[in-house]
This record gives C-alpha cells, sequence and structure tokens, in this order.
C-alpha cells in the first residue's frame, strides 16, 4: 500500500500538451473536480521539469495537498484513465504513468465516459459542449478532389510491428469489472505470439464486451481470441467476432461452472432496497443471473440469443439485461418470449432508459426521488409487477 515512505517515478505516455488541457477541464473537471484537475497538472509538471521521481511524501508535501486529498484525487484520475498506477512486486516503489485526456470527439463517443459527463453536468451543458465542438462543414454539391498519397508518393514498404511496440496511443477508461485485458494480452503473448497491438481499439473492446457478457475469465478468452485469429489478415480484420461469439457460446455450454446463487428477491420498496438490487443486478454476467435462476441449469440457446440480442442489438448493459430478465419471469411466469421481450426491450429504449436504474424505475413503475410513507410501499408492493399485452396498441406506454 502507497503511503509517505513510497517511493515513485512519473513517466508520460502521451504528448502532455496544450490541447490536452482544453479538454481537461471541458470534459473532465466535472468528473474529478478540481483537486483532480490540480493533481494531473501538477504530475505533468513534475515531469516536465524532471522532479519525476523520489519520495511520495516529499511530492505531496510539494503538491500543496494533504496526502488524504492527495489519494482521493489519484483515485479519481486512475478511474478516468488520466493516469495509471503501478507498483513493483513485493517492494514499496510506484510508476505513475500520465496518458493524455481524450480529445473531445473520442470523449463524447466514449459510451461511459459521455454518460456520466452528461449526468453530472445536465443536459443543456451537455448539449452546448457537443455544440462548441461539432466541426460540421456543409459540403452538399461538393465533389472531394484531393489527391491521395499513391498519386504523389510511391510506397513501397511492408508492414510490421516490431517497431512500434512501444508506441501506445489515446487509451480507454478501464470498465471495474473482474476481467483485465492487459493480462489477456500477457497471456496470449505469452501462449501465441498474439500482441495487443495487432488490434484495433474497437476490436479490444469488443473482447471486452464479449468476457464480460459471457462472464469468461482471461484464460478462457485467451483461447478464444487466439483460435478466431487469423495472422495474415489485414489489420482490423484479424479478429473474427462472430467465430468468437460462437466458441463463447460452444464453451458456456460444455464447462458448466457453479454460480452464485439467486438470493431472496429484495422488494422495490425503499432507495437503499433499490440500489442493492441495481447492484445485485450489475454484479454478474446475464448468464450467470439467468443460471441462477433456473437451479443452476445451464442456459439454453434460445435464451442466449436473447441475452445477446439485448447486449449486441439494443446495447443494454449487464445490469440492464438482468433487470430486464427478472421483470419478465415475473410477469410470464418463468417464460422468456423473444417476442415479448423484444417489445419491452423496444419501449425502453425509446423512453431513453440507459442504465440499470432508469429500466427498474419503468418497469415497476416508481421513481426514486419520490417519498412514499411506509404504509403506502406496503399497499403497492402486489402493485409494483405491471402485466403487459404485448399486442394492445397501447403497449409502449406499458
Amino acid at each position: 500500500m502507497i503511503n509517505l515512505d513510497s517511493k515513485f517515478e512519473i513517466k508520460s505516455r502521451g504528448l502532455l500538451d496544450a490541447e490536452s488541457s482544453v479538454s481537461l477541464f471541458d470534459f473532465y473537471q466535472p468528473l474529478i473536480f478540481s483537486d483532480g484537475v490540480y493533481l494531473y497538472q501538477f504530475l505533468v509538471h513534475s515531469f516536465k521539469s524532471k522532479e519525476a521521481q523520489g519520495k511520495v511524501g516529499d511530492l505531496v508535501a510539494y503538491s500543496g495537498l494533504t496526502f488524504e486529498k492527495f489519494l482521493v484525487a489519484k483515485k479519481s484520475l486512475e478511474s478516468v484513465n488520466l493516469i495509471s498506477t503501478y507498483t513493483k512486486i513485493d517492494s514499496n516503489v510506484f510508476k505513475f504513468v500520465l496518458n493524455d485526456p481524450l480529445p473531445a470527439k473520442d470523449f463524447l463517443n466514449h459510451i461511459v465516459l459521455s454518460g456520466l459527463l452528461k449526468g453530472t453536468i445536465g443536459e443543456e451543458r451537455f448539449a452546448h459542449l457537443v455544440k462548441k465542438y461539432s466541426h460540421n462543414i456543409d459540403l452538399e454539391g461538393f465533389e472531394d478532389v484531393s489527391a491521395a498519397i499513391n498519386d504523389t508518393y510511391q510506397l513501397n514498404f511492408e508492414y510490421s510491428n516490431n517497431n512500434i511496440n512501444g508506441l501506445i496511443g489515446r487509451t480507454k477508461v478501464h470498465l471495474k469489472d473482474d476481467f483485465s485485458s492487459a493480462k489477456l494480452f500477457k497471456i496470449l503473448e505469452k501462449r501465441s505470439g498474439i500482441f495487443a497491438s495487432s488490434f484495433t481499439d474497437e476490436e479490444i473492446s469488443k473482447i471486452e464486451h464479449l468476457a464480460t457478457l459471457y462472464g469468461m475469465n482471461e484464460e478462457v478468452m485467451a483461447d478464444i481470441v487466439s483460435s478466431s485469429f487469423t495472422l495474415m489478415n489485414e489489420f482490423g480484420k484479424k479478429y473474427d467476432e462472430n467465430k468468437a461469439r460462437k466458441l463463447a457460446e460452444i464453451h458456456l455450454k460444455s464447462h458448466p461452472k457453479t454460480n452464485k446463487k439467486n438470493q431472496n428477491k429484495t422488494e422495490l420498496n425503499s432507495e437503499s432496497d433499490v440500489a442493492k438490487q441495481i447492484s445485485y443486478f450489475e454484479s454478474m454476467s446475464p448468464f450467470a443471473f439467468l443460471k441462477s435462476k433456473q437451479n443452476d441449469i445451464d442456459v439454453s440457446q434460445a435464451d442466449s440469443k436473447i441475452i445477446e440480442m439485448l447486449s449486441y442489438d439494443y446495447g443494454f448493459s449487464n445490469g440492464m439485461i438482468n433487470a430486464l430478465l427478472d421483470y419478465i419471469l415475473n410477469v410470464k411466469d418463468g417464460e422468456l418470449n423473444k417476442k415479448y421481450i423484444e417489445k419491452v426491450a423496444t419501449t425502453l429504449v425509446r423512453k431513453g432508459c440507459d442504465d440499470t436504474l432508469s429500466v427498474l424505475e419503468n418497469l415497476y413503475k416508481f421513481n426514486v426521488k419520490n417519498t412514499y410513507s411506509q404504509e403506502d410501499l406496503n399497499n403497492s408492493q402486489n402493485d409494483d409487477i405491471v402485466e403487459v399485452d404485448p399486442n394492445d396498441p397501447n403497449f409502449e406506454d406499458f
């Protein structure tokens, strides 16, 4: 554990240029607050002024922050991947690696960060930032007549990643779950000689998504990814996502594992109980959740397709999927009807549901911000679940 006597060294993966500070204040400041912004800039200054190593106690003293504020600010920076912290095994030595803030386009396209920012600053301010960084140019009626690179230069080279392993692009926010992409690629490199640089950022995101959806660990995903990887294909087409999904489904059926049993259902009767229910829904993959609901029996192929549909086609998170499955199992007496689920899912999308809480609020007709008396809650417990007729033309307003 880091303490004032720990030794540190500051390194950088990014350019740390002036342009980064624009993104830092407009997009990150609402999430990491003033101490986070200050600590990031202080670490950048320390790195550039060649004061990038020493004792953590001295670093904290020079920053002017208390040790408690330093740790809180450091954690917030780590959470949005502005810094990465590493510790040397069996030692008290730490490395703080500085990452560039994402540029506007990448930040706004990042589903996690943009969602956090929108929820923090509100829709009006968020819309202002989107407009501020939009660079739409009216080119209707115009034709692109720019020269291509091979119109000017003779291209004569072979692609090789041997010289670029040390180069790292803009990094992504690490989602806090049980899956580590870093560990996956260490296994892949050791077993198969496959490097992370062989994949695009989009492919890595898809691998993480698949692992989280199916609840696969790094060892299993290494086998799946290596079996779905073709070295001779061009960059961006080496990883076969469809094949990986099929292999994940096959593994799930042929290697059943014991999952945590479902606890007694928490009634949605208070804000604290809602928080517990959300935490429960978001604590496991949909496959593990559904398996726990059916006495540890493996998920059928038909139900697997429903889960994949909700994840890939509707973009639901694991918590949203589990909340919806739990609701459907209740109102349909244990039956998962694909057509019925599609209608409910479409309605949730139309109503703007983008997290587990909003799904629960729409399905169970409550608002966590409302204040109820205990008598009202007791009288409404039997009315929480709303039966829906999929043939009803007003179905979307369930």
